[in-house]
């Protein structure tokens, strides 16, 4: 079975660690360059 592309793996990411609250109730995302940085 083939990878899923990288901005699934991205949203699927920053989903898990919204619904583990890894970002509190009304807190920003880190920028896009930080993103870029992570992944």
């Amino acid at each position: 079975m083939a990878s899923l592309p990288k901005y699934i793996q991205i949203a699927d990411t920053l989903r898990a660690e919204i619904g583990s609250a890894k970002y509190p109730l009304g807190a920003k995302l880190p920028p896009e360059t930080q993103l870029c940085e992570r992944f």
